[in-house]
């Protein structure tokens, strides 16, 4: 394990959903919290893909997941979301309470 500051770059490439869980936002929406919590599988895509992208191009792939976490704009793919994948729901939509008594 390092000792020169660089924990987090270590953890990240030992243990890339611990790395992820670190950035988890302190503050925001519940919806938020659970889209950070979900997408998981999908920014280790993005971040393979960003590999996969570097290497074609004839670059070194040195970026570690958790430059790539540091660097992705969380506010841009949170507003890219429906309004329903967001948590949202319609005013006045019905609910169902099946088997609840």
């Amino acid at each position: 394990m390092p000792t020169d500051g660089s924990f987090l770059q270590w953890m990240g490439a030992q243990f890339p959903q611990d790395a992820y869980s670190a950035f988890r936002p302190r503050t925001g929406s519940t919806g938020f919290q659970n889209y950070f919590q979900g997408s998981y599988g999908n920014i280790w895509d993005d971040y393979m893909a960003k590999i996969g992208a570097m290497t074609r191009e004839g670059k070194d792939p040195n970026l570690t997941f958790t430059d790539f976490l540091g660097g992705y704009d969380w506010s841009s793919a949170w507003n890219q979301l429906t309004p329903w994948e967001r948590g949202a729901r319609l005013p006045g939509a019905a609910r169902w309470n099946v088997g609840v008594s």
